[in-house]
């Protein structure tokens, strides 16, 4: 009996968890509204890693962090994946220097930002990554068979819901910013909401074939299918947080729940980065310490490369 299958019989089928971080720099962030930065100085990065690492060592959580393989370049900023790789967190690839619009790319182009990233990632921890996320949730069934033919085991990056697009033009009218022309699309709504394999053609549907790449969306509310990640909870608060994972704990629901760099930084005092400008540092720590309180106690969490493994030998046996 495989360890999945041990552990459901001893906690009487409790639904797995895992815990992604899209580490999203400030230079990041800056290019999604259009501004170039330097790699470094990073506020973002350089302040939330340590404090994720607190965080997920107090809760015993190890965690996937999707990293930008540019910012290796950085010494400070490669020495903190190495710490994050140490401390049993899996690292996974989300591009080389997260360019938007990425499904709009021709694949040569996104076939060199995932190997120039993949190969920086393995020079920087010495193992290589086997998941991949796109920028702003980009890619479509061309990307996800491109990373089956460079051996990925999984791609995070399907959002699947229908609501995501208009909240994404919602917000821009609200802070009278450009709606992005990228990202989620609606029709994902009828994508599953759980590990598929994706059919070669349409990345939101299943394939009856089995597929050595899987699809493994991000998180969304079972039945409402809202999405339910960390900037959702953080804005919220308890009254969203608690109902919300409960209801996939009364389902036997396993889930990806995902944060970003940003979730955990200091205060960046930046007008070019509206969305940052949010609650204090302290009362995002405790929120999501709301979080990761209810996920230990509703869910088995463990690395997304470890949750496919065994998914893939459950089906296996």
């Amino acid at each position: 009996m495989n360890k999945m299958s041990q552990t459901k019989t001893k906690t009487k089928q409790k639904p797995f968890a895992t815990v992604q971080v899209d580490l999203d720099g400030l230079w990041t962030n800056l290019g999604y509204y259009g501004h170039e930065a330097p790699i470094s100085p990073d506020p973002v990065l350089m302040s939330s890693i340590p404090r994720f690492i607190k965080l997920f060592d107090k809760y015993n959580i190890k965690a996937t962090f999707f990293t930008i393989a540019k910012d290796l370049e950085d010494p400070e900023k490669a020495e903190l994946i190495r710490q994050l790789h140490s401390s049993g967190h899996e690292i996974a690839n989300h591009t080389y220097d997260h360019p938007f619009g990425f499904r709009s790319l021709p694949i040569e182009i996104q076939k060199n930002q995932i190997q120039k990233a993949h190969q920086l990632i393995k020079k920087t921890i010495g193992v290589d990554p086997v998941g991949f996320k796109a920028p702003g949730y980009d890619a479509n069934a061309a990307t996800i068979n491109l990373l089956e033919t460079l051996n990925y085991q999984y791609d995070s990056s399907v959002i699947p819901t229908w609501s995501y697009p208009l909240i994404l033009k919602t917000y821009a009218f609200l802070t009278r910013t450009k709606s992005p022309s990228h990202g989620p699309k609606a029709i994902w709504g009828l994508a599953k909401n759980r590990i598929y394999s994706p059919n070669s053609k349409k990345e939101w549907k299943e394939t009856v074939r089995e597929r050595k790449i899987k699809e493994f969306p991000c998180p969304v509310a079972p039945i409402f299918r809202f999405p339910i990640h960390a900037t959702f909870a953080l804005k919220l608060g308890s009254p969203f947080i608690i109902p919300t994972l409960w209801l996939t704990k009364l389902l036997c629901q396993d889930i990806n729940y995902e944060f970003h760099a940003a979730d955990l930084s200091d205060t960046v005092d930046d007008k070019r980065l509206a969305h940052l400008k949010g609650h204090p540092v302290e009362l995002r720590i405790n929120r999501i310490e709301t979080v990761l309180k209810i996920l230990t106690r509703t869910h088995e969490i463990i690395p997304s490369k470890e949750y496919i493994n065994q998914k893939s030998k459950n089906k296996q046996e």
